[in-house]
């Protein structure tokens, strides 16, 4: 048996938890339920219901990439200008 590095263990061990992701069955709703869950799904305040779940999301994003380029960004804003 032969010992993987850590890059490569831990490179298996992503690729096999995206597989099994992949693998699972779906959620469905039993007959008397799946009604009320679809009414609930397409009601009028779709849009405004997937933007409040979607907001955390884009708050983590942009602080992601906030952080992620903070040092180019002050390097930017702090620099003198190149020309006159």
């Amino acid at each position: 048996m032969t010992i993987l590095k850590p890059s490569t263990r831990r490179l298996l061990v992503l690729l096999t938890s995206w597989l099994l992701c992949w693998l699972t069955l779906p959620a469905e709703a039993c007959r008397v339920c799946r009604p009320r869950v679809q009414a609930v799904i397409h009601a009028p305040d779709y849009g405004y219901n997937l933007l409040l779940i979607l907001l955390p999301v884009a708050l983590l994003v942009l602080l992601g990439v906030g952080l992620f380029f903070a040092d180019s960004l002050t390097r930017r804003f702090t620099s003198p200008p190149l020309h006159d």
